[in-house]
């Protein structure tokens, strides 16, 4: 019982960020745990990031979004992926089917039906 009760606390807490400098309790439709400092908000059917002191890093505005790995994250906006800086300005304008994290400086995804991976620059890994 003792685990249930943990479990239910902590499903629970997610849904609310207490922001101790204003004493004011932030709630949200969803969120993503922290990572790298930031995490993901839901509000009104959008994403947005917040920083650890609740502050919004970008407002809600995005489809969809994904976790920030190796400062960036993908973000879904009208259909398309793309991905975007801490500070909210877009590394790689939405243009992908489908797209995952970064991880050892690439990150997969999709175009055309096909999955490939990519630089943070734009370029595509090509075989040599």
């Amino acid at each position: 019982m003792k685990n249930f009760y943990f479990s239910r606390y902590f499903t629970f807490s997610l849904l609310f960020i207490v922001n101790l400098a204003y004493s004011q309790i932030l709630q949200f439709d969803d969120i993503f745990l922290f990572s790298e400092g930031i995490a993901g908000v839901k509000v009104d059917g959008k994403w947005g990031y917040i920083d650890r002191t609740g502050k919004y890093i970008t407002h809600p505005k995005f489809d969809e979004a994904g976790h920030f790995s190796e400062g960036v994250a993908n973000v879904k906006v009208d259909g398309k992926w793309g991905y975007i800086y801490k500070n909210g300005k877009y590394i790689i304008r939405p243009q992908f089917d489908e797209a995952s994290y970064f991880l050892e400086g690439v990150a997969g995804i999709k175009v055309d039906g096909k999955w490939r991976y990519i630089y943070k620059n734009g370029n595509f890994l090509v075989r040599r």
